[in-house]
């Protein structure tokens, strides 16, 4: 693995996903103001310690949650020139805690294309092999019930829900948190290739174990964060 600290460049017109001064709140009495690109085939984790606004970026990049000030921008186009449900076609979030939905696996990896999430349509031969890398055998899998998956289970089905729907942008918080080593490592090799494969990844890890196999640069936001007595936070 090559890993560098990334330097905040502002460059928010390269292909992928940038922001350029983004600010959002951390907490009830902070705030983070961040810097970041990822071009297409590049991966980037967001480190810092406990608290101090990984998630939160993560869903501010995906549009979950507002920010307060700055830009932010996917291949040059700013946000609030992209409607949100193309903004969602383009940019997947891996949720640290994922939710299972009512009905079975395949219920719930058909569901972006029941809701037009994705252009395209629901390909079964896809969604199978996705399936068998991450662990899942799809004869024993696909016509589970899908709330009865254990954490780990859960957190591999939706990796493989939001790859069927062909992101350019991934957003992944904690993606092997909640299963084996040995699945934590193909899950890890996975989503490498994607990169190689010229997807953008940002990601949270705890454990880096695993991600060896990925070549990426780090941002440390820990020194992002300010209180709001330091500094106006809008």
């Amino acid at each position: 693995m090559s890993s560098t600290i990334l330097q905040s460049d502002g460059n928010s017109t390269a292909a992928g996903l940038a922001c350029r001064e983004l600010r959002y709140p951390v907490g009830n009495d902070r705030c983070a103001r961040v810097s970041l690109t990822v071009a297409p085939g590049e991966a980037l984790q967001v480190a810092g310690p406990s608290g101090s606004g990984k998630t939160t970026l993560l869903r501010v990049l995906a549009r979950l949650q507002a920010r307060l000030s700055g830009e932010l921008t996917l291949d040059g186009a700013a946000a609030g020139e992209v409607p949100p449900r193309q903004w969602r076609r383009r940019v997947g979030y891996l949720p640290q805690r994922p939710t299972a939905f009512e009905g079975t696996v395949e219920d719930n990896l058909q569901l972006p294309f029941a809701l037009a999430v994705s252009e395209e349509g629901y390909d079964a031969e896809g969604a199978a092999g996705l399936l068998a890398d991450a662990g899942l055998e799809p004869g024993e899998y696909l016509e589970r019930d899908a709330r009865t998956l254990s954490g780990g289970e859960l957190q591999r089905l939706t990796l493989v829900r939001s790859l069927l729907t062909g992101p350019r942008v991934l957003l992944a918080d904690e993606p092997t948190a909640s299963v084996d080593a040995a699945t934590a490592a193909a899950l890890a090799h996975s989503l490498a290739g994607w990169v190689d494969r010229g997807g953008s990844l940002v990601l949270v890890v705890h454990d880096e174990g695993p991600w060896a196999v990925l070549e990426r640069r780090v941002l440390d936001i820990t020194d992002a964060v300010f209180s709001r007595r330091e500094a106006p936070c809008p």
